[in-house]
């Protein structure tokens, strides 16, 4: 299995926070990036709503807004957090050696 750290390069997103954003690839495919696409074109209104957590998570150090981001809850959740956007969905964690996000699915 080949896995990587690919950027999520959101134009609209601001230039200075955008490379903070990581999406894991597995085997050459990564499937939050497709899924982002598919919610543009699908749910613009959801999209537009999580492009503004994305930002938001990625200028701060850490989030506490519980409407935007909600930690995991439970048993292995622990340092899993979920962004919130409309109806859409993003499950990250914080790199603890770096400041980068990783988005590990939808």
């Amino acid at each position: 299995m080949n896995v990587h750290l690919v950027d999520i390069i959101i134009p609209e997103l601001n230039r200075e926070v955008v490379h903070k954003i990581k999406a894991l690839e597995i085997n050459g495919r990564a499937r939050a990036l497709q899924d982002l696409v598919n919610l543009a074109e699908k749910h613009p209104q959801d999209y537009r709503k999580l492009l503004i957590t994305l930002e938001l998570v990625a200028s701060n150090y850490r989030v506490l807004n519980k409407t935007k981001v909600r930690p995991g809850i439970g048993k292995g959740l622990e340092g899993i957090f979920e962004m919130k956007g409309g109806q859409a969905r993003l499950f990250f964690f914080y790199d603890e050696g770096t400041t980068d996000i990783i988005v590990c699915t939808n």
